[in-house]
């Protein structure tokens, strides 16, 4: 179909036309038999002219609109782009938002687990020194028994 992507065309492929006189030198001494038939010739030939020229109109007419319509679905697409562009950046948007929330809800139950995490640290840590502080008691009774329980020499 390459005919559609030229574009419409105003040259045709017809034999030119006869040149005035140019029957005449082939027509002499064949008689008026020979011009009647020149003549239908010539009738014939008119109407073939008048329907290759409608059938050229009627083409150009047709990849006109089909060019017309190739416009509005160019149209329809772009249309459609921007439409689909838009919602894109607001679907993005949202998802954006909703990332945010979700942040916002994980930092906050973060938040409450090390808050937690602290405490329980800090209980350990004083354990830890009760711990410290409970061993050095047992040593020194330990080394005060030890003590009491040698003889004395």
């Amino acid at each position: 179909m390459e005919i559609l992507d030229e574009g419409p065309s105003t040259s045709h492929s017809l034999p030119p036309p006869p040149h005035p006189g140019h029957d005449d030198m082939q027509d002499e001494g064949l008689g008026s038999e020979r011009n009647s038939s020149l003549e239908q010739s010539s009738l014939s030939s008119g109407t073939n002219h008048s329907k290759i020229d409608d059938i050229s109109a009627q083409v150009q007419h047709m990849v006109a609109k089909i060019n017309d319509r190739r416009g509005n679905d160019q149209k329809v697409m772009e249309s459609f782009q921007e439409t689909l562009a838009a919602k894109v950046t607001e679907f993005s948007q949202e998802m954006k938002e909703h990332m945010y929330a979700v942040y916002e809800d994980n930092s906050c139950d973060m938040q409450t687990k090390l808050e937690e995490l602290s405490g329980v640290l800090e209980r350990c840590s004083q354990l830890n020194e009760d711990l410290l502080g409970a061993r050095q008691a047992l040593k020194g009774l330990s080394q005060g028994l030890a003590l009491s329980l040698t003889p004395e020499q």
